[in-house]
């Protein structure tokens, strides 16, 4: 299971080295099996297209985020307030791009590989973090249930949406980002 596990992050690297060479368009399975050195048919084991290949990367990616950005929300501070700064990241980064990132993949010259993947990462991996703060934010008779409450699985339902809605919508300015933080804040801390 290991060796298998190891193939598919080897060929997933392979397939992000040839994306960024020569764009997601002009990508192969043939070449990145190549870039590789397996066949063809041991690619398709593992992924049924090319298009499962970005979005392995893209998993792949997200994880990471959520590592990272788990370590640089200071662990020391209170769950809602790095919820906030979670929120304020998300929203600094994705409010500019957000809206180039929902159309198909295309190989634009001007487009970039690596900030889509970034962004689509951070997409899979804000949820992920959400919830993460807000079960951890739940009063203690709360936590001490094994599964998520539905009242913070809900929370995180409105966040996420709520964030992410404002996140596509426009670009926000600062103002805009601390009315969105402070309102959802208070909507958890209830």
């Amino acid at each position: 299971m290991a060796k298998r596990r190891d193939v598919k992050r080897l060929i997933l690297e392979a397939a992000r080295k040839r994306f960024l060479a020569d764009g997601f368009r002009k990508t192969t399975i043939e070449a990145i099996a190549s870039d590789f050195s397996v066949s063809k048919k041991t690619v398709y084991k593992l992924f049924d297209s090319k298009e499962a290949i970005w979005v392995g990367l893209v998993h792949q990616d997200a994880l990471m985020m959520v590592e990272y950005l788990k370590t640089h929300l200071s662990p020391t501070l209170p769950p809602l307030t790095r919820l906030e700064k979670l929120i304020v990241y998300y929203l600094k980064r994705l409010g500019t791009g957000a809206k180039k990132t929902n159309k198909k993949y295309t190989d634009n010259e001007n487009e970039n590989l690596t900030q889509r993947l970034r962004e689509e990462a951070l997409q899979q991996a804000f949820p992920i973090l959400v919830e993460e703060l807000i079960c951890e934010a739940q009063t203690d008779t709360e936590k001490e249930k094994e599964v998520p409450t539905r009242r913070s699985m809900l929370l995180t339902a409105m966040v996420v949406g709520a964030v992410t809605g404002a996140a596509f919508h426009t670009p926000l300015d600062n103002e805009q980002i601390a009315t969105i933080t402070s309102t959802i804040h208070k909507m958890v801390a209830q």
